[in-house]
C-alpha cells in the first residue's frame, strides 16, 4: 500500500519543466495558427474554393428586399432559402466579392424576378423584388348600387348613384354626362378647401378668388434646366423623387440630397441622380406602383406592365392588365383602377 501510494504521487506531482516548455510552445502555434483566421472571418473573409481551392477570399452579402411571403430565393441557380411566411426579407452573406451574383426570387402563381447584382466586400448590396401575380384578381366598379349595397348598371326608384364611381368618372375625366349637381357640389367643396389651407406644398399660393398659381419654380428644376415645370407631361412628384413623359419615355430624377440616393440609384462605382425608360413602344401614361418608390405602372397601346426603376441589370418586366384603348388611375383606397370598354375594374396586386 505504502509504494502504491508512492507511485500514485510520482505520477500526480508537477509537470516538468521541460514538459511544460512543450505544452506552451504547442498551444503558442495553435494560437497564431488559429487567431488570424478568426480575425479574417469576423472581417468577412472565407476560406473557399470559388474559383482558387484553398485560398481566402474575400466575401459580401446581399439583402433582398420582399413583400411576398414563401418566396423561394435562389443564388446563381443554387436554391439558398424561403423568405417565409413573416419575416420575408432575406440577408445573404458569404458571397465572393468583387463580382456580379444572380439573385432569383421564385412563387407558384407569381412572375418571377431576377436580378444580376454586384457584390463589394465587406458590404451588402440591396435588391427589392417586383413580382406580380399571374392570374391578377379584380372587382367592377358599377354606376349604381341599391340601399343593401349591391351594384348593378340599372336606375330605377330602388337605386342611388354609387358615390365610387362618380369619383372614378371626376378622376378619368368622364363626369359630364352623370348628376351635374353633385359634380358640381363636389369641386366647390374641393376648391374652397384649398383656399381655405391659403398656403400650400411645393411654393403654391392661393388667393381668395383663384386657383393655385405657381410663383416661384422650386430649386431642383432650376438645377435640371427645367424652364417650366408646367410644360412637363405626367409630372409626378412622389418624396425625393420626381418623374415626367418626354417623347413617349419616362425621365425620372432624385431631388433629395446628395448621398442619401436610394439604393437602386447606385452601383460598383458610383450614384447617378436619374433614369430614363426607353421603350420601342410609346409610353402613354405612368404612376407609381401604390406604396413604392422603386417601380412604375407604365401604359402603352397593349397594355399595362408593372416595370422596376432598378437598371443595374435587365429591368424585371411584368403584365399587369393586357388590351388596348385602356386608361388608368390610382383611387381613394390607393388601389390600381383600369377603365376598359366603359367599365372600371379595381385590380388587387
Amino acid at each position: 500500500m505504502e509504494n502504491f501510494k508512492k507511485q500514485q504521487d510520482k505520477h500526480m506531482g508537477p509537470l516538468s519543466k521541460k514538459t511544460r516548455s512543450i505544452i506552451w510552445a504547442f498551444m503558442f502555434i495553435i494560437f497564431i495558427i488559429i487567431a488570424p483566421m478568426i480575425l479574417a472571418y469576423s472581417v468577412g473573409y472565407r476560406f473557399n474554393d470559388f474559383e482558387e481551392k484553398f485560398s481566402w477570399t474575400k466575401t459580401g452579402g446581399v439583402y433582398v428586399h420582399s413583400s411576398i411571403s414563401n418566396a423561394d430565393i435562389y443564388i446563381n441557380g443554387e436554391y439558398i432559402r424561403s423568405g417565409g411566411v413573416l419575416v420575408r426579407n432575406s440577408f445573404v452573406q458569404n458571397l465572393k466579392a468583387d463580382t456580379t451574383h444572380i439573385i432569383e426570387v421564385r412563387k407558384d402563381g407569381y412572375h418571377g424576378w431576377i436580378k444580376k447584382l454586384p457584390v463589394i466586400e465587406g458590404m451588402v448590396t440591396e435588391g427589392r423584388v417586383l413580382m406580380v401575380p399571374i392570374e391578377i384578381e379584380n372587382r367592377i366598379i358599377l354606376p349604381f348600387i341599391d340601399l343593401n349595397g349591391s351594384a348593378t348598371t340599372t336606375k330605377n326608384e330602388d337605386y342611388i348613384i354609387n358615390p365610387e364611381y362618380l369619383e372614378l368618372e371626376i378622376q378619368f375625366g368622364l363626369a359630364s354626362s352623370t348628376n351635374e349637381d353633385t359634380l358640381t357640389s363636389l369641386l366647390t367643396e374641393q376648391i374652397e378647401n384649398i383656399k381655405n389651407q391659403n398656403i400650400l406644398e411645393d411654393g403654391l399660393s392661393v388667393g381668395t378668388s383663384s386657383l393655385p398659381l405657381i410663383m416661384e419654380i422650386p430649386k431642383y428644376f432650376v438645377n435640371l434646366g427645367v424652364e417650366n415645370p408646367d410644360e412637363l407631361e405626367g409630372l409626378i412628384t412622389l418624396n425625393d423623387e420626381i418623374a415626367w413623359l418626354e417623347s413617349g419615355n419616362i425621365i425620372m430624377y432624385w431631388i433629395g440630397k446628395e448621398g442619401e440616393e436610394p439604393f437602386y440609384y447606385c452601383d460598383l462605382e458610383e450614384c447617378k441622380n436619374g433614369f430614363v425608360l426607353d421603350w420601342d413602344e410609346e409610353i402613354l401614361k405612368f404612376n407609381f406602383i401604390p406604396g413604392r418608390n422603386d417601380s412604375w405602372i407604365v401604359m402603352n397601346n397593349l397594355g399595362l406592365w408593372a416595370v422596376e426603376v432598378d437598371d443595374r441589370s435587365v429591368r424585371n418586366i411584368q403584365p399587369i392588365y393586357e388590351g388596348e384603348n385602356l386608361d388608368f388611375s390610382i383611387n381613394s383606397n390607393n388601389n390600381v383602377v383600369v377603365l376598359d370598354g366603359g367599365i372600371f375594374y379595381e385590380l388587387d396586386f
